[in-house]
């Protein structure tokens, strides 16, 4: 998704790119899974579920989403990964639903988050946390609550229905946004990067959203938490050969 962001950020505003992609990921989740969508049983939903559901968007998507294109647009491409993939889910999984960390999983996250700082190369002593540093952090908080408030979905929907619906609330914050920044709706030119930024951003959207609520119905979330920190890695390969960054978030 940081790809995406960057290949858009010369034709979209941060604000501009957040809602776009975030509503037609909505437009495009209810014609591609319309099947799955029962819309006599979304009707049924008590103000309980619609809370939840627009919740878990405004976290996700007003928090976690946007704060994340910020953070790629203001820092590296390693750093935010490294920052989204720390094993936190495990910590809002206890907090919110007293979830237990089996002890004998603790060894192996310990030894994923050494090995990730070592790829890093962080040296605590001369740490640098920017603007770009502090929206990570603050969208990595907005991601964990997102995906762990997919268990409070109604059981009896399923999780092409729940996407669709988390998408159609998602683009509301970044909306407003981009009117409280005075931005116009819609960008006055579009290199073709950038129009095929939006796409694959759509897609990832609309897929994304999916695989997570699949996974946070059938995994612990210290496993899930811990499996992300193989973005850290996969980012920095990205970082570097895309961008020719330096797998170092140490101020220059």
């Amino acid at each position: 998704m940081g790809v995406w962001v960057r290949m858009m950020q010369d034709s979209f505003t941060t604000y501009q790119q957040v809602y776009i992609r975030v509503l037609l990921a909505a437009l495009i989740g209810w014609v591609v899974f319309s099947r799955f969508i029962k819309l006599d049983q979304i009707q049924k939903y008590s103000s309980y579920d619609w809370a939840v559901y627009f919740l878990r968007a405004t976290a996700a998507f007003g928090v976690g989403v946007l704060l994340f294109t910020v953070a790629i647009q203001h820092t590296k491409y390693a750093t935010v990964s490294f920052v989204a993939s720390l094993p936190t889910l495990g910590i809002f999984a206890w907090l919110m639903y007293r979830e237990r960390l089996a002890k004998g999983s603790l060894i192996y996250i310990l030894t994923s988050v050494v090995g990730l700082v070592l790829l890093t190369k962080i040296d605590f002593a001369s740490l640098h946390v920017g603007f770009g540093e502090a929206a990570a952090v603050l969208s990595m908080f907005g991601f964990n609550i997102g995906y762990l408030l997919s268990r409070k979905h109604p059981k009896a929907s399923n999780k092409y229905q729940d996407a669709v619906i988390v998408l159609s609330f998602g683009w509301l914050v970044p909306l407003i946004a981009v009117l409280a920044s005075g931005e116009g709706l819609w960008p006055q030119h579009i290199t073709m990067v950038a129009w095929v930024g939006l796409i694959a951003s759509v897609v990832t959207n609309v897929v994304g959203m999916v695989m997570i609520n699949y996974v946070f119905a059938h995994m612990k979330a210290y496993v899930a938490g811990n499996i992300f920190l193989l973005e850290g890695v996969i980012a920095l390969v990205i970082g570097r050969i895309l961008y020719s960054e330096s797998p170092s978030w140490l101020a220059q």
